[in-house]
């Protein structure tokens, strides 16, 4: 799964051999002097995924194959999943996907879950995403992201050509702990597969650049080349209880936000009180907001040449891959296939997205 990194115009990340121990190089002060310049571009909106029409079908596609990481999960089609109860539109125009949580299944069965993704990718823009709530269950494994074409083909001819994980976490993650001993509660990725030899990576620690940090979130892994789909890529971790799973619900939900750029990707979450104006007005200004939670400079990497256009993907997995491998640490009981008989622990597997905006 791959992280996109956003950041404002006052943060832009290098290599660590492009920073000095003050204010940055010359070719980030040039970056950021770049970005900007942008202040006074306005966003036009392109796409708008929200209200009775989300799920109108030329704006998504329900995914039905399975994942390259396994596990328990049956995805369905949407004529299906909408005549279930697991794709619809509330009254309140919220749109809601969902796990399904009234069947109760024979052991190693799979269950009936929703994986959709945008018929359109986006290239250079900015994609802002407002969730009322997201999954927050045990066994579940819950993420938005985007990818390239071909996935998940991962080398020769057809090789994928990035995927970014804005959002992403497992089970309760109230009790996980990364390698660094510290809790964490979501996970922003990002993995490209390498060229010619060359890699994109991110600085273990944030440079500080004008007084700030380039971005705010702490480093899990630094290289973002992958050669297989089980591989992290570089990734962040967000130590706030609010910004995934029951904690993100408790607190009425949040924004998050994807910049992609020439000069790379940034990736910010705002709580549901620190939404700026300027998203809630429809008039989103990037460049005049706080740093991002992780950013992903074209210094570090040939962002154009590594990932093609994306497309953004809402899903919930269970069980498999990183869901199986922490539900030891996570603070649940039993396994991740006994989780999974019964339907009542899946009551809060859901996501409320109140709206996607895709801008130019």
């Amino acid at each position: 799964m791959l992280f996109l990194s956003f950041g404002v115009f006052t943060s832009l990340v290098s290599s660590a051999a492009a920073f000095d121990a003050v204010g940055g190089s010359l070719r980030v002060r040039h970056a950021l002097h770049e970005d900007h310049g942008k202040r006074f571009f306005n966003f036009s909106s392109v796409d708008r995924y929200r209200g009775e029409d989300f799920f109108d079908d030329t704006l998504w596609s329900f995914i039905t194959f399975a994942g390259p990481s396994g596990g328990q999960v049956k995805y369905m089609s949407g004529a299906d999943a909408q005549a279930k109860g697991l794709a619809y539109v509330q009254p309140d125009g919220k749109a809601v996907l969902r796990v399904d949580s009234w069947t109760n299944l024979p052991f190693g069965a799979p269950r009936d879950s929703v994986r959709i993704s945008s018929m359109k990718a986006f290239n250079h823009g900015l994609v802002v995403a407002d969730f009322a709530s997201m999954p927050s269950a045990c066994s579940v494994w819950a993420a938005f992201w985007t990818n390239g074409p071909n996935w998940p083909h991962n080398t020769g001819p057809l090789a994928y050509s990035g995927e970014v994980y804005i959002v992403e976490g497992v089970n309760l993650k109230s009790s996980l702990v990364n390698f660094l001993g510290s809790p964490f509660y979501y996970r922003i990725n990002l993995r490209s597969t390498p060229a010619r030899n060359q890699e994109c990576s991110v600085p273990k620690q944030a440079p500080v650049i004008g007084g700030d940090r380039a971005f705010t979130a702490e480093v899990l892994n630094t290289n973002c080349s992958s050669l297989s789909t089980s591989d992290t890529g570089c990734s962040f971790c967000d130590p706030s209880i609010k910004s995934f799973g029951q904690g993100f619900n408790d607190a009425g939900g949040g924004v998050f936000a994807l910049l992609r750029n020439r000069n790379g990707f940034k990736i910010w979450f705002f709580e549901r009180q620190s939404i700026p104006n300027d998203i809630s007005s429809g008039h989103p200004d990037p460049y005049s907001w706080a740093p991002p939670n992780a950013f992903l400079s074209a210094d570090d990497c040939n962002v154009d040449s590594y990932f093609s256009p994306q497309t953004l993907i809402l899903d919930t997995a269970i069980c498999g891959g990183w869901a199986s491998s922490d539900y030891p640490n996570s603070g649940c009981g039993g396994n991740c296939a006994q989780q999974v008989t019964s339907g009542n622990n899946f009551v809060n597997a859901t996501w409320v997205i109140n709206y996607i905006d895709v801008y130019n």
